[in-house]
């Protein structure tokens, strides 16, 4: 008597197949009834086991470096030329506008004082001083009757140079020598001119 091979049973996932259905849901699991298991599809992701540093970007060159460095000190340079140019020239122009908005063209100043030249009934006197293209002169016109009082001619000095009729004189008066007259003096630059007065009028100093 021969024996009789039993055929194996399908799995449940094999009668799914063979019955239509066409949908799955996910790879076939293993089951203990089948016969020959489905075998998994192997993964096509590599893993290095070292990972790899990306490359350093590469360096400026020497020349380039240099270049940038020259560009840099040439930029330092400029502003310093040109900050002295600008501390040289600036002062003096502001200086020039500031006088003649204060003091007009050519530069006039004016004051009155007491100095007993003049008039009892009219003591002050008017002083005018000016720079007559770089004469440095200060007038004074006594109170009362010109033909009486006449007016008096100082002259205080005389500058040179290319801005010589744009310097400023001004005046005051002072008891310097403790006579009870007041005695003039006039300013210009870094400049004091003093000038005695006699009573009548102002004297140069000996």
């Amino acid at each position: 008597m021969s024996a009789t091979r039993v055929p194996a049973r399908a799995s449940a996932v094999q009668q799914r197949t063979t019955t239509g259905d066409a949908r799955v849901l996910g790879p076939p699991a293993y089951d203990a009834d089948d016969e020959y298991p489905l075998r998994q599809r192997p993964t096509a992701i590599r893993y290095d086991r070292y990972p790899v540093a990306p490359p350093a970007p590469p360096s400026a060159p020497m020349s380039t470096a240099r270049s940038s460095l020259r560009f840099q000190l040439l930029v330092v340079l400029a502003c310093v030329i040109i900050g002295a140019c600008l501390a040289v020239l600036v002062p003096p122009i502001i200086r020039n506008w500031r006088d003649g908005m204060t003091y007009g063209y050519p530069r006039t100043y004016q004051a009155d004082a007491r100095v007993g030249h003049g008039d009892p009934r009219h003591p002050f006197s008017h002083f005018l001083a000016i720079n007559d293209s770089g004469a440095l002169e200060v007038i004074e016109l006594p109170g009362g009757d010109p033909a009486t009082y006449p007016p008096h001619l100082y002259k205080i000095a005389t500058v040179t140079g290319d801005a010589a009729d744009q310097v400023v004189v001004t005046v005051a008066v002072a008891d310097l020598n403790d006579d009870g007259k007041p005695d003039l003096v006039a300013r210009y630059s870094d400049t004091e001119v003093v000038m005695w007065n006699n009573g009548q009028s102002f004297v140069p100093r000996l």
